[in-house]
């Protein structure tokens, strides 16, 4: 469980750390964009965590408290987060202005951002002796994500272009959706 729990960590803390290394460079290779007005472009995309990582985990317990079904609100919404963050990132290479393109960064880093607090409560809930060495792991893997995401989409951007990049990290949420589904927990009222 705490495998699939950290697989879903990862994937958002690829979209955010490609979003941080690469969107001013996208903005002014892709549409021109001056280094002077990507301070106000740039932020686009984290306006909207700013509201969705607190939302996230007030709808999971919103769900628990209905349910009384710790799995079922913890991995919904980790599972529509990471959904809808992958298929906007899946999009980018569709979306015809620049205007789109932000658009769709900011939904998916929003959507992504709200299963945040989701993946650090489930290590309480997974096995709450081993919290720590465990979560010791998750942020270690999170931050090798932050490594990796600069890396790997600079790789992808000069082989094969800046979409290439976008559909990986979409392909990375989508892994984190199914790794969602098989978090497991030993709370009295995890199972489904």
């Amino acid at each position: 469980a705490y495998l699939f729990n950290t697989v879903g960590f990862f994937a958002i803390s690829y979209i955010i750390f490609m979003l941080l290394t690469w969107t001013p460079k996208y903005l002014q290779d892709v549409y021109g964009m001056s280094l002077k007005s990507l301070w106000y472009l740039g932020m686009i995309p984290w306006i909207g965590p700013i509201f969705s990582t607190p939302l996230g985990g007030r709808i999971a317990d919103f769900i628990f408290k209905k349910t009384g079904n710790l799995r079922i609100a913890r991995n919904s919404v980790a599972m529509a987060s990471l959904l809808l963050s992958g298929a906007s990132f899946i999009c980018i290479p569709f979306a015809g202005s620049m205007t789109a393109v932000l658009t769709l960064m900011a939904l998916g880093n929003t959507a992504a951002l709200a299963s945040n607090s989701i993946y650090w409560s489930n290590l309480i809930d997974i096995d709450p002796t081993r919290t720590g060495a465990f979560g010791g792991i998750m942020h270690f893997l999170g931050q090798t994500a932050a490594m990796l995401a600069p890396t790997i989409t600079g790789i992808m951007v000069t082989t094969y272009g800046y979409n290439a990049g976008f559909v990986l990290a979409g392909t990375i949420c989508l892994l984190g959706v199914i790794s969602a589904y098989f978090v497991t927990f030993h709370h009295k009222h995890a199972s489904i």
